[in-house]
């Protein structure tokens, strides 16, 4: 019971999940991961085709039936939740990374992100939040600006042409030269 107890308290990530049809339900590493996929998948028709096989698995290992059947079907609503082990640790490093670049280098990471950007709407959204974080945004500059968004030695922005609508990379190119 302690698998099945310690276990279902803390099914976060996919992965568990298998581990859990693993040592709870005898599952094999392949059946394990099918699991997984289908839970992944938020396959409700295949899920439910391995009921039977799940808590068959967990009575023959000495768990209580009725719980594990509650597991099974708790596990229909986790489903819907669960998420990717691996997926999570990169959106944690993406996460932690981004938002250290933005508060220790602000102008840097805003000059970068608001060039890179293509949509129109998105570039606006990050030039007003490096204005609501205190860099001025310059407008562009027929002397100064170049092809992306650069940084002044002042710490702030300067408009690049890649952001004016219409302009293209032809007529940059004239004006840069």
């Amino acid at each position: 019971n302690y698998i099945f107890d310690k276990t279902y308290n803390f099914l976060v990530h996919q992965e568990q999940l298998s581990r859990l049809s693993m040592d709870m339900c005898g599952f094999t590493g392949p059946r394990a991961d099918e699991l997984r996929k289908v839970v992944s998948k938020k396959d409700r028709v295949a899920l439910v085709a391995m009921r039977e096989e799940f808590i068959n698995g967990a009575v023959n290992k000495g768990h209580d039936k009725d719980k594990v059947a509650k597991l099974f079907d708790d596990m229909e609503e986790f489903s819907r939740y669960a998420f990717n082990l691996s997926h999570g640790i990169s959106y944690s490093y993406l996460t932690y990374f981004t938002a250290y670049l933005k508060t220790h280098y602000p102008s840097e990471f805003f000059a970068s992100a608001i060039s890179l950007e293509d949509d129109p709407s998105q570039k606006s959204k990050y030039i007003d939040d490096a204005r609501k974080n205190g860099l001025n945004v310059y407008p562009p500059d027929i002397n100064q600006s170049k092809n992306g968004f650069t940084i002044g030695t002042d710490g702030s922005i300067l408009f690049g042409f890649n952001g004016i609508k219409g302009l293209g990379p032809a007529v940059t190119k004239k004006i840069l030269d």
